[in-house]
Parts: C-alpha cells; sequence; structure tokens
C-alpha cells in the first residue's frame, strides 16, 4: 500500500488550511508529531501534532481508493478543560493518544474522541536532576524532545522521553554536550 501526498499532481495543497497551519507560520510552532496507528475500524490512521500556537492534532484515515483523509482535529485539553499549550511528541499506543507536554512536563494520556486528559505523569522531578539540566535555564517550552511509550504485559506503561540539549553542557558536567533518553515506568 501507499499513502497518497497531502499534494495533487499539480504540488498544490489538497487540504490549504490543514497544512498551513501545520507550518506553524515560521515561528517553529508547527508539526512536531507522527504517529501511526490501525483504527478499531481496520482504517489505517495518521495522527500529526502541531505544536503549539495552538497545540492541536489532525487525524487522517486512507480511504479504501488509498487516498489520505482528513478525519477530525483534536484539541489537546487537560482534565480541567484547560487547553494543552505545547506538544513535543505524541506516540499511539492500542488506540490511545499518548503526548508530551513539554512545558507542563508531563505525559499526558487523551481520550481519542474528545482530546481530553484520561491521565497524565510528569517527568518534572526527572527533569529537574543535574544531569539532565541543561546550563541554558531560560528555555521557555522545556528540553523534552522526543516520547516512546509500551505497555507492560501487566498493563501499566514504561516511557522513554529523548532530551534537546541545544549542544548546552549539563550542570553537573557543563563539559558533557550530548543528548540524553530517560526511561522511567508509570505508578
Amino acid at each position: 500500500y501507499k499513502w497518497s501526498s497531502f499534494h495533487d499532481y499539480n504540488g498544490k495543497s489538497k487540504y490549504p488550511d490543514i497544512l498551513g497551519n501545520l507550518e506553524g507560520g515560521g515561528n517553529n510552532a508547527g508539526l512536531e508529531g507522527i504517529a501511526y496507528s490501525q483504527g478499531t475500524n481496520g482504517q489505517e490512521q495518521l495522527f500529526l501534532a502541531k505544536e503549539r500556537q495552538p497545540a492541536e492534532i489532525y487525524l487522517f484515515e486512507k480511504n479504501n481508493s488509498g487516498s489520505c483523509v482528513p478525519i477530525k482535529k483534536i484539541e489537546p485539553k487537560y482534565e480541567d478543560g484547560l487547553p494543552i499549550r505545547d506538544i513535543g511528541d505524541l506516540k499511539i499506543v492500542d488506540g490511545q493518544i499518548f503526548l508530551l507536554a513539554r512545558s507542563a512536563r508531563r505525559i499526558v494520556q487523551l481520550d481519542s474522541n474528545t482530546g481530553k486528559e484520561v491521565k497524565s505523569w510528569s517527568f518534572a522531578k526527572v527533569e529537574a536532576k543535574p544531569v539532565n539540566q541543561y546550563l541554558n535555564k531560560e528555555w521557555k517550552y522545556g528540553t523534552a524532545e522526543g516520547l516512546e511509550v509500551k505497555k507492560t504485559s501487566d498493563g501499566k506503561y514504561e516511557f522513554a522521553i529523548a532530551w534537546d540539549n541545544n549542544r548546552e553542557g549539563t550542570i553537573e558536567n557543563p563539559d558533557d554536550k550530548k543528548g540524553r533518553i530517560t526511561f522511567f515506568y508509570a505508578e
């Protein structure tokens, strides 16, 4: 199979309103995450996450003719109804949406129909460790950049977070300019 392009044969966007939003207006607020899933209806699904201003998730499905068709826009919200400000990455596990809410230092599981938080896990203590604290502390949106999610045999989740250091050293070792990956388990 092959996903069709988001552009027609003349190079024009099939979905200019959606793709324009994902470009983020040139301010590094556009496409930040992509995930693939087999939907409950058997259709192949593609999720695209817009980072911020506002944070949004677009769901596309592959139709019978092989075209990629927009299905809906999900506006992610916390349990209290407030919007999630930014998305660092997203994953789909067993039909559930997990996203990395960087500035809130949380991994958020969303209801895929409503976009509302089902559960969340804070990684603020992990990011606060000196080995994960980079010298430039003024990063408005945090440094978590990538997310991986695995469901364990006992139904809990394991998470891996990739940290973007922008070539900065850590507080613990200013000469250590390597990126980091941290693993932790949901309680």
